[in-house]
This record gives structure tokens, sequence and C-alpha cells, in this order.
């Protein structure tokens, strides 16, 4: 289980990179969490919960602007990093 804080009334950017049994977790940036699943992650006909619980017993309220799901391994620690920060630079030309 891995759990987090967002920064309230604030964007708040995602990342999560699953590699064999290492899962890393990064908010604005910044690695949060690194964890030894104990297992490989394998494709499943169980279905994709984004936002809530499994169970749906903790609904997300808020906005969630956009979702990627990539196949490839592309995110590093750098790679998260730039895109924070051009999301960043984003949100500012957008408040001008």
């Amino acid at each position: 289980k891995i759990s987090f804080q967002l920064i309230p009334e604030q964007w708040n950017y995602i990342a999560i990179n699953v590699k064999k049994n290492i899962v890393k977790l990064y908010l604005n940036g910044q690695l949060q969490k690194k964890i030894d699943a104990g297992a490989v992650y394998k494709n499943s006909d169980y279905p994709m919960d984004i936002g809530n619980w499994k169970d749906q017993s903790r609904p997300f309220s808020g906005l969630i602007k956009e979702v990627r799901i990539v196949a490839e391994n592309v995110l590093t620690e750098q790679g998260v990093s730039k895109t924070w920060k051009k999301i960043q630079r984003d949100l500012i030309l957008n408040e001008q």
C-alpha cells in the first residue's frame, strides 16, 4: 500500500513507475516512495480504478485533468522532474 498527501487547492502531478516488482511514486516531480511489491505485476482482466479504492470506499473529490498510461518504462527521475517543471511553467503562463 502506498499513500501520500496531495496539496489542497493546487495542481498536483502524480507519476507512478512500475518496473518488475519495484514501484516508484512521484509527487510534483519528487520521488515520494519506492517499494518492492514482492511480485512481478502482470496484466489481468480486472478493471482499473483511478481515483478510488478497489472496493469504491474512498472516492476522489476533485478534478483529474489528464491520465496517461504507457506500456514502456519511460519515466526516469529526471524525466518526471522535467515534466513537473514544464507543468509549473504552463500553469504560470495560463494565470497571466
